[in-house]
Parts: C-alpha cells; sequence; structure tokens
C-alpha cells in the first residue's frame, strides 16, 4: 500500500482493534475512519486477533477499504503460556501480550519500507504498544505521539514492585522522548503536567472520547419513535458495560442495597421495573451480589452484543446508570458521552468532585450521587424514575452535545499530527 500523494502518512499502533469487543475499540477506529478527511491517510499495525479474549465480526466492515491493516504475532501470557491455570509474572511485564513487541517491531519496519509514515501514534492501555512506538521511534527518527486513554502510573493495578517499576519507567520513557501526550481528560493532563513540570506546556493535548454519530443517525433513523407512545407500564433501566468487583472501582453493591430499600418498601417492584447490566465482564459476581440483595426480580443481567446494537438499545431504553469509583476521578467513562448523546436520563453514581461530575456539570447534567452513599442513592435513583415518568429529563444542549462527536475529537487529532510535520 502507499498512501494517496495529497494525504500524510500516520503509523497507528493499536492493540484495541475489531475484531476485538469493548469500547477501547471505538477511538482508534473512529480516528482511522475520520483522519482522511483532514489530510491524514492512516495505517494500522494490529495484534493478530487469537490475542483477543473476547471478538466479533460486527465491526471489521466499518474498517476503510483504503486503511491498511498489518498485524503481528502475539502471545497471551495468560492463556498461552499457562499452565494449570497459572502462569509467571514476569511473562505478563509490562502486560499479558509483551511478546507482541518481538514481531510488532519487524512487522512496522516493513511497513515503513513501503510507505515511510510522517508520524507515529501509539494507544494505551497495553502499555507494550508504547514499547513498539519508542523502538521504531528510535530506528528511523520519525516523530512519534502517545495516546493514553487511561492514566499509567498513578492509576495502576499492579500489586507486584517489579510491574510499577516497569510501568514507572515506560511512562518516563514515553513522556519524555515523545513529541505529545495526548489524554482524554483535563485532570488525568494535569496530573502528568505536575509530574513533568520540566517539559512545555505545549507537550501536552487532551482529546477526550466521544460519540459515533454516523451510527446514531442510523439507529434513529431505523427505529420506532417510542417517545409518541404512552408511558409504559414497566421502566427499563440500563447499565451498559463493564463493572469490577472492588469496592474502589466500578462496585454495584451499594446501588444493589438501595434498589433492595426501595423494593422493600414497595416503591419499585417487577411489575414496574426493570433493570440491566449488559456486558459486566464479571457476570458471576455480579450475579451473586443480585442474588444476595434479593433483587433477582428486578436486575438482570444480560450479555454482549454487537456495538449497533448496543447503541441501539441506549436509545431505546427509559434511563441509563454510570458507575465509578473516586479513585479513578481522573478517568472518564467512554459511555458517558454515548449517554450524553442519547438524550435519555441518566443517573451518574459517582465522586462529585471528579473529571466524569465535571463534565456533567459543564454539560448542565446535574444528576450525580456518590457511589458508595446507599442513602444518597435511594433518593437519586427514585429522581431518575420520576423524570422519567413525569418526561422531564435532565440534558445537554445540542451544540454541547455536539462538541463530543468522534469526528470533531479527530480534527484535534489532525491538528497535532499538522502541527508535528511542519
Amino acid at each position: 500500500m502507499s498512501s494517496q500523494p495529497d494525504k500524510k502518512n500516520v503509523l497507528m499502533i493499536a492493540y484495541h482493534f475489531p475484531p476485538a469487543r469493548g469500547s477501547g475499540v471505538q477511538r482508534t477506529l473512529s480516528f482511522c475512519q475520520n483522519l482522511p478527511d483532514f489530510g491524514w491517510q492512516p495505517q494500522i499495525l494490529s495484534v493478530n486477533p487469537r490475542a483477543y479474549p473476547s471478538q466479533g465480526d460486527d465491526q471489521l466492515k466499518e474498517i476503510p477499504p483504503q486503511v491498511n491493516v498489518e498485524r503481528a504475532f502475539t502471545l497471551d501470557a495468560a492463556k498461552d503460556l499457562a499452565i494449570k491455570g497459572k502462569y509467571l509474572g514476569i511473562t505478563a511485564v509490562p502486560d499479558r501480550f509483551s511478546s507482541w513487541w518481538l514481531w510488532a517491531v519487524p512487522k512496522a519496519m516493513e511497513m515503513i519500507k513501503k510507505t515511510r509514515p510522517d508520524v507515529i501514534w501509539a494507544t494505551y492501555p497495553i502499555a507494550t504498544s508504547l514499547l513498539i512506538a519508542h523502538s521504531i521511534h528510535k530506528k528511523t527518527g520519525i516523530p512519534w505521539i502517545a495516546d493514553f486513554r487511561d492514566p499509567m502510573f498513578y492509576n495502576s493495578q499492579a500489586e507486584d514492585s517489579l510491574t510499577k517499576k516497569v510501568y514507572a519507567k515506560i511512562e518516563k520513557q514515553t513522556i519524555e522522548s515523545c513529541q505529545k501526550i495526548i489524554t482524554t481528560t483535563q485532570g488525568h493532563s494535569q496530573l502528568y503536567q505536575q509530574k513533568y513540570s520540566h517539559l512545555n506546556k505545549n507537550h501536552w493535548q487532551v482529546i477526550p472520547n466521544g460519540y459515533d454519530e454516523g451510527i446514531f443517525k442510523k439507529v434513529e433513523k431505523n427505529r420506532a419513535i417510542l417517545e409518541q407512545n404512552p408511558v409504559k407500564q414497566q421502566i427499563t433501566i440500563l447499565h451498559s458495560g463493564t463493572l469490577y468487583k472492588g469496592h474502589e472501582n466500578r462496585t454495584p453493591q451499594p446501588l444493589f442495597a438501595a434498589i433492595a430499600k426501595l423494593k422493600q418498601t414497595q416503591k419499585i417492584t417487577a411489575t414496574n421495573l426493570k433493570i440491566i447490566f449488559r456486558a459486566t465482564g464479571c457476570d458471576k459476581i455480579i450475579q451473586n451480589m443480585i442474588t444476595k440483595a434479593d433483587i433477582a426480580d428486578i436486575v438482570e443481567i444480560k450479555p454482549a452484543i454487537p456495538y449497533e446494537k448496543a447503541i441501539e438499545e441506549l436509545i431505546n431504553v427509559d434511563g441509563l446508570l454510570l458507575l465509578q469509583g473516586k479513585n479513578y476521578n481522573h478517568q472518564v467513562p467512554a459511555k458517558l458521552y454515548e449517554y450524553i448523546r442519547a438524550k435519555k436520563p441518566f443517573l451518574a453514581l459517582t465522586d462529585p468532585q471528579g473529571d466524569t461530575a465535571n463534565i456533567m456539570h459543564n454539560a448542565g447534567i446535574n444528576t450525580i450521587s456518590p457511589l458508595h452513599d446507599e442513602e444518597k442513592i435511594v433518593n437519586a435513583f427514585m429522581g431518575l424514575i420520576s423524570s422519567i415518568i413525569t418526561k422531564t429529563p435532565n440534558i445537554a444542549k445540542q451544540d454541547t452535545i455536539n462538541k463530543f462527536s468522534r469526528f470533531n475529537g479527530t480534527k484535534e487529532l489532525a491538528m497535532v499530527l499538522d502541527e508535528i510535520v511542519v
């Protein structure tokens, strides 16, 4: 493949890419779809699909035909190097896909010989992608950009000291060798600017996650206009996406306790309310919580579905839930932007001082309650129900919603790329 003569070329290194499932796929996919509109031709270096724990073919058709996608062989330490379910920790440093580096660097060099990119872009998490980009940069001198979808070292969940040391080293090496650091939130950017205060402020750029307007328009065009129907007897509320078992992460335990209390006082019943948790990533753990709280007649777990179907579900339910622990204050779940675009009433159980709450406040949305305060959740949840019944959702203005489109995010990335190659 060769890039179009009137377009500059960017090599994008990303573990998460179709046919992988999950929210991490959407950012890179959207960039590669929209960059040609701003004079940039992307090419993708990813992993062999065998490395994905969950995958589906539904978004492969979304990859533009002119985008060259190369895949390097990769082992998953937890699957390929395990004996009786156990594997050596050193084989998963900095992550389970560290072997990707061995095959990805030669593959990248082959790609570069065919069409020398003007810029290299790599996205974290997966830390190995940053190592690959840094190695290519050292070999070729091509400038590179690091895209941090999550904070790397500040919120590292690694418990062993070796992994923490390796993360710290990769973070420092990345930030000091690349031409630009992109984060998805202001809080994350400020943390890094404080830590690396010797670097120029121009070194940092915030490009939020967002929503795909094309998919929303397609879904809205094809669906029945449910708002014209009378209020249904049973209200449906949805949480879409991953949860975690840790008390400080995205645990729904306080929410379940609040729901149990509302059930006991008969303020909610299985007749008038259904709550769906879609694609939790830890179904057995969440189901145990539901059973223990005695709310299985109201709360239901459902499996992952293709992305477009997930967006359709967001639009068709009556209300939405978002859960985020306080120790993730400098991260914003990608689903937040899709929730805002869906224009449905939603309740965020999150720290009122975090970046998620700040974005909501700036968008004019104030339906926020702390994740671990059961009593406040009871009141906030009933407020959500009331806004659904009375059809008075607290939604953002259209000009605010438009700012969060992934097309606008791509425009910002293109400006960063242009700045580097000038």
